[in-house]
Parts: structure tokens; C-alpha cells; sequence
């Protein structure tokens, strides 16, 4: 087989899997609404599972990610096993849908990935910021609104970043957002008629967005960046404050 025939071949193969995987997780109505009902009947789904249902939810937010599903209703869906056990588990399925979506970029579907976005300036710029900045620019496009999570982590499978910086720095950045949201999520659904244990869910998840709000202004700052989402343009020169 020639190597084009390699490329269309691969190509037509992950699309398709992309589109049919994604079609079989929406019809399947196993995803969340985020609404205090639509959380519990999904607590429901998963007490089926028994004692791996958190391992289950931990594999549904990995593949909502890698199908590019948007993955806020699962997180929320993270307080259904507590704060800190939710967090963990919403966490550990982020990541490893971001690292499974890395590395099917750059070892699986390299050549069909390129093809879609080598040619587009947003990943021209980010593959320049790369090679210049390395994880700093991973850092950046993580924390401030450059543009979505679920292309970043392919994008990234085809620039020069090494494994371990992606999903480290990638693992620092998720962290605090995804503990914000299951405590929100905890407020729609653990607060049982208790309006202070509600009200406290409510503030724990406001003041992370709030540090991660100040966390963004502070990379702003350091790197010298716009303050408007479309002129934070990945790839120009990361000015660092002296």
C-alpha cells in the first residue's frame, strides 16, 4: 500500500470513528444534562455499574473528550461521588482523554491531523510558539480562552512538545477548573434542602474560577498578552516580565 493510500485510508478511518463514536455517545442518553433532575437521573445510570461506577465515570469523561464532547455536564456530574472523590475522578478523565487524544495525533493519525490544520494560522502560530517557548506556550493555551480544550490536546500530538510537558502542565491547568465545577455540581445536588450546605458548595466554586480568574491575569501579565480573546494569538513571542 502506497503511503497515500496509508493517509486517505487512516484518514476516512478516524473520521469515522470520531462521527460514529461520537453519534453512539449522544443516542446512547448517557450523558448528563446540567440540571439538578438530569444529574440524578444520571446518578442513577451509573448505580448500575455498582462499585465501578466510579471508574466508569472517570472512562466517560476520557472518551467525551477524546470525541470531542463537551465535557461540563460530566464534571458537574462529578459531585454525585462527593467533592473530593468527584474532583479526582472528573480530573484522572480529563487527562487521560487529553493524553489518549495527544497521542492518537501523533502516532495514529499524524498525517491526516497535519493535513487538516498544518495550512490554518492558529496552529502555524501555535507550532511556532512551541518550538520557541516549549511548555510555556502549552501553559498559555490551557489557561487563557485561545481556543477549545478538545482540539488543543490534537493540535498538540503534531508540534514538537514531548508527552511529559503536555500532560504535565496540562494536568496543572485542568486541575482547579475541574475541582470548581464539581463543587458547583455539588451545590445543584448535595445540598438537600440545606441552603448554607448549598451556599457553601456555591462559594467554594466561585473563589477557584476566582484564583483561576487572577491565575489568567497573571499569565497575561507575565507574558505580556492582549487582554481580548481573538488578538491572544498562539505562536507570537512570549514577552516575559523581567
Amino acid at each position: 500500500m502506497t503511503l497515500r493510500r496509508k493517509i486517505i485510508t487512516r484518514s476516512v478511518l478516524f473520521v469515522l470513528l470520531i462521527l460514529l463514536g461520537a453519534a453512539l455517545f449522544r443516542a446512547s442518553g448517557i450523558l448528563p444534562e446540567a440540571t439538578k433532575e438530569g444529574l440524578l437521573q444520571f446518578q442513577q445510570r451509573l448505580r448500575e455499574s455498582g462499585w465501578m461506577a466510579p471508574a466508569v465515570y472517570t472512562l466517560l469523561c476520557a472518551v467525551a473528550v477524546v470525541l470531542f464532547i463537551p465535557a461540563i455536564p460530566l464534571i458537574l456530574a462529578g459531585a454525585l461521588f462527593g467533592a473530593v472523590l468527584g474532583s479526582v475522578c472528573a480530573f484522572a478523565g480529563l487527562l487521560l482523554g487529553a493524553s489518549a487524544s495527544f497521542l492518537l495525533s501523533r502516532y495514529a493519525f499524524r498525517p491526516l491531523v497535519e493535513r487538516l490544520i498544518m495550512h490554518r494560522p492558529v496552529f502555524q502560530r501555535l507550532d511556532e510558539g512551541v518550538k520557541r517557548e516549549g511548555w510555556h506556550m502549552v501553559l498559555v493555551t490551557r489557561l487563557l480562552p485561545i481556543f477549545p480544550f478538545c482540539p488543543q490536546n490534537y493540535a498538540y500530538g503534531v508540534t514538537g512538545i514531548s508527552f511529559r510537558a503536555f500532560t504535565l502542565v496540562s494536568g496543572v491547568c485542568i486541575l482547579p477548573a475541574v475541582v470548581a465545577y464539581v463543587l458547583i455540581g455539588a451545590s445543584l445536588i448535595s445540598g438537600k434542602g440545606n441552603p448554607g450546605e448549598t451556599l457553601g458548595y456555591l462559594l467554594g466554586g466561585a473563589t477557584v474560577l476566582g484564583l483561576l480568574y487572577l491565575a489568567m491575569r497573571l499569565v497575561r501579565r507575565k507574558y505580556r498578552l492582549p487582554h481580548t480573546g481573538d488578538n491572544a494569538t498562539p505562536g507570537e513571542p512570549l514577552a516575559k516580565e523581567k
